[in-house]
């Protein structure tokens, strides 16, 4: 039996989503966050923006699955929202404590929680990304929402951080919980920070190849 664990096959993964993006200019997008910096100001409860290294982990998943909807808790200043963005979904992204305009188009639900906005939505979503605590009334809708080859990315995986607490609340029947990509792997790649995006990644999405 050849036993691999969970380490060994999150660097494969994340080795896999980013080649696939390896020739892709990253100043124009580094451009956009520094621009979205900027909306800080405007914050009711400034809170924590993911770092470039989250981003691209973020944007390199999304140009591998190129989702048609996506479904986002945590929009703040909207990098990641822009990440999701990247492939040209349909995205809806909700923040409780802030109501800051995002200068592109998406559908916004400021002020408002996630269990408000997973209620108005409607089947299916092809990725949630998760960057605020889950709530017990969420594990409903989201049942409802996804469906079996979804895929759920956390941000703030590490230690006892949300990311982790949210991985938690789900089960791991024909999906397999992935690590954030290791910082070798983020530097092979021009990625100096350091990425906390983990993944509930479907069975079916995992395919082995002769090359």
């Amino acid at each position: 039996m050849v036993n691999l664990n969970r380490k060994r096959i999150s660097r494969i993964v994340w080795e896999t989503i980013l080649d696939g993006t390896v020739m892709h200019p990253k100043m124009p997008w580094i451009e956009q966050l520094n621009m979205l910096d900027a909306l800080r100001s405007q914050a009711k409860e400034p809170t924590g923006s993911i770092s470039a290294a989250s981003f691209w982990c973020l944007y390199s998943l999304v140009q591998l699955l190129r989702p048609k909807r996506v479904a986002e808790v945590g929009t703040y200043i909207g990098k990641s929202t822009l990440a999701l963005m990247s492939g040209g979904a349909e995205v809806h992204t909700c923040d409780y404590s802030n109501d800051i305009k995002l200068p592109f188009k998406v559908n916004q639900y400021p002020m408002t929680s996630s269990t408000d906005m997973f209620a108005q939505l409607q089947p299916a979503f092809d990725l949630l990304f998760l960057d605020g605590r889950l709530q017990k009334d969420d594990l409903q809708h989201v049942g409802r929402l996804l469906h079996a080859k979804s895929v759920i990315a956390l941000d703030d995986f590490e230690g006892i951080e949300k990311g982790v607490a949210n991985a938690m609340k789900f089960q791991y029947h024909g999906a397999m919980l992935i690590y954030p990509a290791e910082s070798e792997v983020l530097q092979r790649h021009g990625l100096p920070d350091e990425s906390t995006i983990g993944l509930i990644l479907p069975h079916s999405l995992v395919n082995l190849t002769n090359q």
